[in-house]
This record gives C-alpha cells, sequence and structure tokens, in this order.
C-alpha cells in the first residue's frame, strides 16, 4: 500500500488552521520592506477575492490586518475592487461593446485592450457599469528585451504616455510585483499605473512572450563566443556598433552593452554607473593599423617599444595563454621623472581606454582599482606612480594577479561564502622606484624596462617619431586590436609547442638565470615568434630574443635571495596549485603547512631550551613541516631537471638565513596531529600558496586533483 506525501494542506487540516489565515501570518514572517509588505496585501486581497460572502471577506480584514500589520480598510477594499472586477470579466465577452478598431480576438485573448491617440495612452480593462471601461493607466509598455541572468536579471522596455518615451531597465521581479512596478513608472515621470495585481498580472503575461532574450556582457574585450566587445559594439571581423538600446547581434544572439544604450544618454555624470566603460571603444581609422603602430614604437622607444609591442600581442591571447600556464607577467616601467616610462604606458593603455589615463596607485579608490582588473579580457590595464608604499591592499593584489588571483571578499550569506573578483587584463606598471617590496616579489613577476632621459633626449628622429604617434593615438587605435587577434587560432595550434622549445633552448644556453624571470620573458616572446609570419613586425624574432636572453642574465643578477631557496618555494607554489600538499580526497586539509595570524610564538632556541617571541603587530605566519613537503620537492625536481635539487641539511641551513625566518617550534597542531614546524613570516616570503586558482582554470580534472601541463619542457611553477 502506496501512502501518499502529506502536503501542506493536510497540515494546515490537522491542526485546524483557516489555510487563508495560515497562508497570510507565513507570509507576513518575510516581510522586510514597505513594498513588500504592499506586494503581501495585494496577493491576499487576491485570494480573498474569491470568497462569496461580502461580511466573510469583512471578518477576514479584522483577523489579517491585526495579525500581519495590514491596513483593514485597504485590504477590504482591493479585496472587494478586486471581486468586481472578476464578475465583470466574468460577463460573456461576446456581449461587451469594444471601441472601435480595438481586435476583438485580441481583448478576449487577453482581457484588455491598449490605446494610444492624441497624445493619450494606456490599458483598458472591461469596468461595465456606466464607465464600461477602466483606464488603469496613462502609459503603454513596448518589450524591448529580456537580458537574462542569474543574478541580475532584468527587462528592457520603452514606455509612452502619448507625449513621452521612456527606456527603462527594470529588475524582472518589478513586473509581478504592483508596488514596486508603481513606484518605478511614477519614479521615471509622468507615468501611472493605478491597476491592481490582476490587471498587472494580465499586462504582463501579454508582454511576456514578446522579449526577445539577450546576454548582458559584463566584462568587455575577448568572448568566448568568438568576437571583442567593446563598449559600443563588437568586432567579429567586421565592425557590428550597438543600435540605440545598446544591444547588438552576433550570429543570431543578442547582447546588452549598456555604457551607449539610450537608457543611460541623459545620467549626470556623478550617476553614471558606466563612465569608465566608455572610454573602452572602438575608435580607429584604417591608417591606424598594427603595422604602423608597431613602426613607430620602434622609432620612438627603441628596444623597449619591441618589448612594449611583445608585451601587447601576448595580452591579446593572455586568457588562452593562462589557461595553460597559470601565470602571465606584468611589464614593468621603471625611470626617473620625464624618462619616458609613462609615455609608453600610454601607448599601450589607450589602444583599449582611448583617451583615459592610467590609474594612480597612490590615488583613487580600491574599488576602482580592483575593477580596472576585472573590466576587461585580453586588455591592457596601466597602473602609474608604484612606490612601495602603496596601499598593501593594492601590491598583494598586483602580486596576485600574476597567478590570475582577484580580490576576494565577504558575500552576505548564511554560509558566509567569499567571493574573488577575477583577474582578465594584462598590467603595465610604472613608477621612479624598483619593486623591492616582500623580498622583490613583483621584481620576479614582471619583464623589468628601465629607462633614461638620454635615450631620447637630443634625438630629433625620436621626436618626431613621437609626435606622430601621438597623432595616431588621439584618432583612435582600436583597428590594431582587430589587426592581432584574427590569429587567434594559430596561437591556439602552434605557441604551446613553441613555448616549450624556446623555453628549453633558452634555459640550456643560460647558466645562472631566475626560473620566474625566465619564464616572465619566454611567455611573451613566444607569443612574437607564433605571429611572427603573419605580423609585420619592425625587428626580427631573433633581435627579440637576443636581447631577452642579456635582459633574463641582467635581472637574475639582480634578485638577492638564493636562487636555490627562491628555486624551491616557486616549486612548493607549484605543488600546493597542483593540489599536491595540503589537499587530499578532493578536499582542503592543513597536514604539511598551515597559516595563521599570531600575536606571539614560542621558539625553540636549542632542543631544550625555548622562547616567547612577541609580534609588534598581528602576524601571518607560514607553519611548515619539511619532512612531508621535501620529498615531493625533490621528486619534482628530479621530474623537471633530472637531478636532485636542496637537500634536507642544506635546505635547513639556508633558511636560517633568510630573513622572512623567525625559527622552529616544537609543537604545532596540524591537522592530523601535533608535530614540530618551521615558522616563517608569511607576506616577506613573496610566494603565493594561501589562493588557489578558478576550478574552471581548463586544466583537466583526474581524481580531484588538477593535472599539471604534461610538457617536458614546462616549468613546475
Amino acid at each position: 500500500m502506496q501512502i501518499a506525501t502529506p502536503t501542506i494542506y493536510d497540515f494546515i487540516k490537522e491542526k485546524h488552521q483557516d489555510a487563508l489565515l495560515y497562508y497570510a501570518k507565513e507570509k507576513a514572517k518575510m516581510v522586510r520592506s514597505i513594498s513588500e509588505r504592499s506586494e503581501l496585501l495585494a496577493s491576499i486581497a487576491n485570494l480573498m477575492s474569491f470568497i462569496d460572502n461580502d461580511t466573510t471577506i469583512l471578518e477576514y480584514a479584522k483577523t489579517i490586518s491585526k495579525d500581519c500589520k495590514l491596513d483593514q480598510k485597504e485590504l477590504r477594499r482591493e479585496a472587494m475592487k478586486q471581486k468586481e472586477e472578476r464578475q465583470m470579466l466574468s460577463i460573456d465577452e461576446d456581449e461587451i461593446p469594444i471601441p472601435q478598431g480595438v481586435n476583438r480576438e485580441e481583448f478576449e485573448r487577453h482581457g484588455f485592450y491598449e490605446m494610444v491617440d492624441k497624445g493619450k495612452a494606456g490599458y483598458y480593462f472591461w469596468a461595465g457599469g456606466k464607465e464600461k471601461f477602466s483606464q488603469v493607466s496613462n502609459f503603454v509598455i513596448k518589450p524591448l528585451f529580456h537580458v537574462y541572468s542569474k543574478m541580475d536579471n532584468k527587462r528592457l522596455v520603452e514606455i509612452s504616455n502619448g507625449k513621452y518615451n521612456s527606456v527603462l531597465d527594470l529588475p524582472s521581479k518589478a513586473l509581478v510585483g504592483i508596488q514596486t512596478f508603481r513606484e518605478l513608472m511614477y519614479q521615471e515621470g509622468n507615468f501611472r499605473f493605478d491597476g491592481n495585481a490582476t490587471h498587472l498580472n494580465k499586462i504582463v503575461a501579454k508582454i511576456s512572450e514578446l522579449f526577445p532574450r539577450c546576454e548582458e556582457l559584463k566584462t568587455l574585450g575577448w568572448q568566448g563566443e568568438g568576437f571583442y566587445a567593446f563598449s559600443d559594439g563588437i568586432f567579429n571581423g567586421t565592425w557590428i556598433p550597438v543600435n540605440k538600446h545598446g544591444v547588438v547581434i552576433n550570429k543570431e544572439k543578442h547582447f546588452f552593452l549598456p555604457a551607449f544604450s539610450s537608457i543611460y544618454a541623459d545620467t549626470r555624470e556623478e550617476d553614471d554607473l558606466y563612465e569608465n566603460d566608455r572610454w573602452f571603444k572602438f575608435k580607429s581609422t584604417p591608417k591606424n593599423n598594427f603595422e604602423n603602430w608597431a613602426k613607430l614604437m620602434m622609432q620612438a622607444y627603441g628596444d623597449k617599444g619591441m618589448f612594449a609591442i611583445s608585451f601587447l600581442v601576448a595580452s591579446l591571447f593572455r586568457d588562452m595563454i593562462y589557461s595553460k600556464y597559470k601565470i602571465f607577467p606584468h611589464l614593468f616601467l621603471f625611470g626617473e621623472k620625464g624618462s619616458g616610462k609613462s609615455q609608453v604606458g600610454w601607448s599601450l593603455s589607450n589602444i583599449f581606454w582611448s583617451g583615459q589615463p592610467g590609474f594612480n596607485l597612490t590615488a583613487g579608490t580600491n574599488v576602482g582599482f580592483f575593477r580596472k582588473l576585472a573590466r576587461a579580457r585580453n586588455s591592457v590595464t596601466w597602473f602609474d606612480e608604484y612606490n612601495d608604499y602603496i596601499d598593501p591592499k593594492r601590491f598583494q593584489a598586483l602580486k596576485s594577479a600574476y597567478d590570475g588571483i582577484g580580490h576576494e571578499k565577504g558575500v552576505m550569506s548564511r554560509d558566509s561564502r567569499t567571493e574573488s573578483t577575477k583577474v582578465n587584463s594584462s598590467s603595465v606598471i610604472s613608477g621612479q622606484y624598483l619593486p623591492t617590496l616582500d623580498d622583490n616579489a613583483l621584481f620576479t613577476r614582471s619583464i623589468l624596462l628601465t629607462f633614461r632621459k638620454e635615450d631620447w633626449q637630443g634625438k630629433p628622429d625620436v621626436s618626431t617619431a613621437y609626435g606622430e604617434l601621438k597623432q595616431m593615438e588621439e584618432s583612435g587605435q582600436s583597428g590594431i586590436i582587430a589587426d592581432v587577434i584574427k590569429f587567434r587560432g594559430l596561437m591556439e595550434d602552434r605557441y604551446t609547442s613553441i613555448f616549450a622549445e624556446e623555453f628549453t633552448k633558452m634555459k640550456d644556453e643560460i647558466e645562472l638565470y631566475n626560473e620566474r624571470i625566465l619564464r616572465n620573458f619566454i611567455t611573451i616572446i613566444s607569443s612574437i615568434k607564433t605571429l611572427s609570419e603573419v605580423l609585420r613586425l619592425p625587428f626580427t624574432y631573433d633581435e627579440l630574443y637576443k636581447q631577452s636572453k642579456a635582459m633574463i642574465i641582467e635581472q637574475s643578477a639582480q634578485i638577492s635571495e638564493s636562487e636555490a631557496l627562491s628555486q624551491f618555494w616557486l616549486m612548493i607554489e607549484f605543488l600546493f596549485r597542483d593540489r599536491r600538499i595540503n589537499y587530499s580526497g578532493g578536499q582542503h586539509v592543513e597536514t604539511d603547512f598551515k597559516i595563521e595570524m599570531v600575536d606571539s610564538i614560542t621558539i625553540m632556541k636549542t632542543r631544550s631550551e625555548e622562547h616567547l617571541h612577541n609580534f609588534t603587530l598581528p602576524t601571518k605566519c607560514l607553519f611548515i613541516r619539511f619532512t612531508k613537503v621535501h620529498p615531493l620537492y625533490m621528486e619534482m625536481h628530479r621530474k623537471q631537471y633530472g637531478h636532485n635539487g636542496i637537500a634536507m641539511s642544506s635546505l635547513k641551513t639556508y633558511i636560517h638565513g633568510h630573513k622572512a625566518f623567525i625559527g622552529l617550534t616544537k609543537g604545532t597542531r596540524f591537522d592530523d596531529g601535533v608535530s614540530s614546524a618551521y615558522v616563517f613570516d608569511y607576506d616577506q616570503l613573496g610566494i603565493n600558496i594561501q589562493l588557489l586558482p578558478p576550478e574552471n582554470s581548463g586544466l583537466p580534472i583526474e581524481g580531484g586533483h588538477k593535472l599539471a601541463p604534461k610538457q617536458p619542457a614546462d616549468l613546475p611553477f
């Protein structure tokens, strides 16, 4: 015998509760605002309107208004109004005398008609009596687009009162809440809705069928659908501008780009949500192509122009490169004031953000800073005025951006979730000071170009080229993007194999180098070699390779930290990102190391003597068990280089001289028990073993672990 599952109605019956009263009380518990309370009143009134006896309606109004804190008279009035209208609508529709020109079939299907005539507009429902028809609004709605999103779902509509038109982006929920709908209409101007929930539901039922679906592009730049989006249109081999509503069509699919929509045409500057996006617009002339731009960059900036060009090309395929190697280097422009570094930053940034200055790292808001990193995919973002004393959050963000990890923020939810903003653009950083903070953490994550005034002062040819470059920038350079991204297929086919070849070749030719710095250069120059046969370049790949080799040696020599120890930490970083340490059974665990904020810590001075180490401020400390991680490091080192890495005894010697080293603790608790651990000031190490890269990074999943690329020449970090 099958037992039926109890329903809410069974519950109500068993508890001897009236269904309407129960519904009203339960819904009232969820009311959080005035508009929600108004919507609650409308929904309860709608249910009460089905009651035949008017006295019963009055009694319900008394009880519910008291229990739910609603206006009794208003509740009864709304219920009776809806009841009367339902009764009127129950009349045989063939008997209703509709005005001349109104389509009876449409009227009978929807229960109302709309009229725009002689400067007036509105929706009309049958009311009976002397008035016959009742006007419930002084405007009509023209459905434009349904902007679909799980987080920000909305409808684009055009409303007209016969004299004035207005285009709105309404939250979809506004069309199902009578009070919210009334408020939004009235806020826009002389647009009144005097109908009830039944009227609105019928209107919405009609127009809902007429909304073409589209998606808002919340990230500009390269899109997975195969086109490059600007704020005013898209490029898919052909330039397609947005229409007046901010909508563009690509392969029969609609996309919404709000910055140049008529919705926001008259928005005041202080209320403009898309002010920043308007810089990222398509602006170009046929003369301003990649070939001419690259030629002027070389004439104006010499070898530094060669690397700027290479950085731009790689940046236009950043998503593809990052999905494979999990890093993308910065371009750091260093030099005194007036040396030309900011001009290079401007020249690169202006291709995307036409006419917009670089973001000043010593000013601006943190919100604006993080948005710049995320707003446009496969573009260049310029950060100016760097020094080691900038906001620590910004420094850490630039450091983490190398690994594709954005800003993490809390979300107001029951489970206290966090969200991380994505890093979608490459970064050009300029300043008068070298980035030495945090053991050269940003230095090793950058390709460094050093600028001097004597490189260009007193050279007429350089000044002429610079002037021509400025003229090109003023007239727009979006065509440069179009000239390069059309070769994406070639990059997808050849880049990985070329990277492996060039990495192995460079590594064999250099005796002493910093692994991360070498990888930075190979990441950039491999894009040039991949496209060298299709791009018209003002230099040869051999010239770029030779200069890169010299710069790798030079920049590696500037790193003060032991190369072997640096390599060890980079491999630990890789093992963490690859989920080989602190990860078991698909879950994060603290067994190999842990990171904690501490005020003090007990350190072993000798085997039998301990002392308390107090910090001036709470400090983020890394507690690591070398006995657990060292075998994994050795295994990875042998696979990569064919020989062992640092022995445990040497490793312990090296770390004692490191400024981040604090000491050895005797009894540190990990998830699998208590043991000794080496302790470091985490922020001084210059590594990232705290935030994992996104799960959808593009690497295959195997046994709950993300697998690293398996090309022999790939660096493990």
